[in-house]
């Protein structure tokens, strides 16, 4: 339960998000507002002096002059246990905090920067943790396409490339070895798991990554942009909802309350929920504050020093609201005897009502259906009453078919629904899936009597997704009579957008100049046809292994076609290959894997990246020294103009203040050109980097780091020809 234990003011709004709580402030974003009302006492503490209280001290501003986009806390210097307050905008990230001259002595005094870092691909999000590699504590940023981690001297300790612009990050164990794990999730709904450079999962969701808030040891809660949140534990999801209202804070709770730990949630409504990890039930609802402002953000710390940890909630009128975590003791006594199987009753039980409440409706319809037509045989003239022949029953779950087809013409994989009984048409289908529908739904009416119903889908993304079908049968258009099939869990497969070519088709589309190649014993022939048949539609005609997979000795050659675009292993695209990583780890059982591939027209785009990058970073000093140049102006034509008016020289006044307006119009347009060039400079950067995550994941194990690190390298140095060589041989090195 939570109990409410203090609240008060901040007296300024807070913005959604851009809030952050450490030992020595809590922080609220906007202009930085530090409130820090044990700041005095940990310094006498520490010191063993004392302290007068100074007015107005537990509040202070920290002024940027830029747009806030994040911020997070933590202590980077591992020999003291001062934290460091980092405040991230859209090109730099800013350390401030209570350290002296020497890093090393609290001065609250002497708050100051330690380091404002420009960083070239931007802040998303921060997130605060320690690789085991580096050892050191490291401020690790999100941003266009990549992930970057920086020490206390500012100085870039690590750098990884992720799928699209990082919008989460969160450390924790994911895969239960000791050592924390970085959970980074992005625009393109997935949720990726990093040891240092190598990518050791990717969950995709239905909706761009929101939060990742860490709960005990691997599990972990989220929550998308939709409204969606849920846990995972580990790779396996427990639950997921969906509230009517759109989630604007999330934090997990490691207090264990009835045998499970805790996901607080809180909505732009204001209200808070306390939801039990394992099965998502809801626990407690309070709000921050009875004018239902939307909460800004919730934390789980010790914020009154009294070595118990409370939940925090902030809202965005600055609104503070304590509270405490209690348990009903009787009652958590009884359910910890039986612990886990009292829980696995409990869903048991419920799943069973589930379905027993559908066959309920089920048979409620068929029930309908037989009184009706009872009582139209009743109204028939005697003798006139037809025999009820077999094709009228309604039609069965094998009676109902569902296919799929890639159609390269449209795009497209068309779903078919038929239904194999005579006198029984479709009314209608109703498709839940919010990765595939932009409105989470899709309804089909057909204007005529069929029993065959197509639609068009479209994947953006290669993944397998579970779709929601309903389909509403009758024997006509206006019958009453009507059954409803349900199918909750029908399989979207990963690759539904390629269609398979029989030896006719095969010269109607030009064979891919490009090409992926490694090397694993002949012995995986058939794991290779598995995840071929999991993966794909394939054609009911046709010997798969002869057709589809070619191997000679121990070279293996898959090869398809893209709906959208040609795709084999042969590849045309080298994102394409990024389907090898699941078939590697997942069906061959390959943790290493070395790879050579040849991707032509990428190689070629590659060259114009960097050649970009180079002329963007060249006008980038040119208009900075403009800028320069006009400001300096600026100065030298006000302090003229204030000079002639001092001796009354209208005139002159006149001119110069028209010269003053004229710098001011081109210090203005210099710096539209600067800020033009840097959005250039930043779609650039971002695309080079999505080539380097696609090049990664042509590779498994250290392959994959050693193409993060050298391509890295290669960047610096400005060198196409090594990261070239770097994406076709996995390494530069001779």
């Amino acid at each position: 339960m939570l109990v409410e234990a203090f609240d008060f003011q901040l007296g300024n709004p807070v913005h959604q998000g851009l809030s952050v709580i450490g030992k020595s402030f809590a922080t609220t974003g906007g202009k930085v507002l530090i409130h820090s009302p044990y700041a005095n006492q940990s310094i006498a503490a520490a010191n063993q002096v004392q302290i007068a209280p100074a007015k107005n001290k537990e509040m202070r501003f920290l002024n940027t002059n830029k747009e806030i986009v994040a911020m997070s806390a933590g202590a980077l210097n591992i020999a003291k246990d001062n934290e460091i307050l980092f405040v991230g905008s859209r090109t730099n990230l800013l350390a401030y905090g209570n350290y002296s001259i020497n890093l090393t002595l609290p001065d609250v005094e002497n708050n100051c920067d330690i380091f404002d870092k420009e960083v070239s691909d931007g802040v998303n999000c921060l997130s605060f943790g320690t690789f085991p590699q580096i050892g050191a504590p490291l401020i690790v940023a999100g941003g266009n396409c990549s992930i970057t981690g920086f020490d206390l001297q500012a100085e870039e300790r690590f750098w990884t490339v992720t799928g699209d612009n990082a919008t989460a990050l969160e450390f924790l164990d994911w895969d239960e070895d000791g050592d924390d794990e970085l959970l980074a999730g992005s625009e393109d709904f997935s949720i990726r798991i990093f040891k240092q450079e190598e990518m050791l999962q990717d969950i995709n969701e239905q909706s761009k990554i929101q939060f990742i808030k860490k709960i005990h040891k691997c599990v972990f809660g989220y929550s998308l942009m939709n409204g969606t949140f849920g846990v995972y534990h580990g790779k396996k999801r427990l639950w997921r909802q969906k509230g009517k209202d759109k989630v604007t804070a999330l934090v997990g709770v490691d207090f264990d309350i009835d045998g499970q730990y805790l996901l607080l949630i809180g909505y732009t409504s204001g209200v808070i929920e306390a939801r039990k990890h394992r099965t998502g039930d809801l626990l407690h609802k309070t709000q921050v504050e009875s004018g239902g402002h939307p909460v800004s953000n919730i934390f789980y710390y010790d914020f009154r020093m009294e070595g118990l940890p409370q939940v925090i909630a902030i809202d965005v009128e600055g609104n503070v609201k304590g509270l405490a975590l209690t348990r009903n003791v009787k009652q958590f006594q009884a359910i910890e005897n039986n612990g886990d199987e009292l829980a696995v009753e409990t869903k048991a039980i419920d799943d069973a009502f589930v379905d027993l409440n559908r066959q309920k409706l089920e048979l409620m319809s068929k029930l309908e259906s037989i009184k009706e037509k009872k009582d139209q045989k009743k109204a028939q003239p005697k003798g006139q009453q037809q025999q009820v022949s077999s094709h009228n029953l309604p039609p069965g779950r094998n009676d109902i078919r569902f296919s799929q087809l890639a159609d390269p013409n449209s795009t497209t994989c068309i779903m078919t629904i038929t239904i194999n009984k005579p006198g029984w048409i479709i009314k209608s289908v109703i498709l839940c899936n919010e990765a595939l529908f932009e409105g989470e739904s899709f309804a089909v009416y057909p204007q005529q009597s069929t029993n065959t119903v197509q639609i068009p889908l479209r994947s953006e993304k290669n993944q397998e997704l579970q779709v929601d079908i309903k389909v509403l049968m009758g024997t006509g258009l206006n019958s009453s009579q009507f059954l409803i099939h349900h199918e909750p869990k029908y399989t979207f497969r990963k690759f539904s957008m390629f269609k398979y070519l029989g030896q006719d088709q095969k010269l109607l589309f030009q064979k891919p100049e490009s090409q992926v190649m490694f090397v694993c014993e002949r012995g995986v022939i058939q794991n290779i046809v598995d995840w071929t048949q999991q993966s794909f539609i394939m054609s009911e005609h046709g010997d798969l292994k002869k057709s589809l997979i070619q191997y000679n000795q121990q070279q293996i050659i898959l090869k398809y076609i893209d709906a959208r675009s040609f795709l084999p292993l042969i590849i045309s695209a080298m994102m394409g290959g990024a389907g090898l990583q699941d078939f590697c780890s997942n069906f061959l059982k390959i943790g290493e894997l070395e790879s050579t591939c040849s991707f032509p027209s990428e190689i070629k785009k590659l060259g114009d990246l960097l050649a970009l990058i180079e002329e963007s970073n060249q006008l980038k000093t040119h208009f900075s020294a403009n800028i320069s140049e006009n400001i300096n102006n600026l100065k030298v034509q006000i302090v003229k103009a204030e000079a002639s008016l001092m001796i009354n020289d209208i005139e002159s006044m006149k001119k110069n203040y028209a010269q003053v307006q004229q710098e001011n119009g081109a210090l203005i347009g210099e710096y539209l050109k600067r800020s033009n060039n840097h959005q250039n400079l930043i779609s650039t950067l971002k695309e080079l980097n999505a080539m380097i995550k696609n090049a990664s994941n042509l590779r498994l194990g250290n392959a994959q780091k050693r193409i993060v690190a050298e391509a890295r390298e290669a960047i610096k140095t400005n060198t196409s020809q090594k990261i070239a060589t770097v994406f076709q041989r996995g390494t530069a090195r001779v």
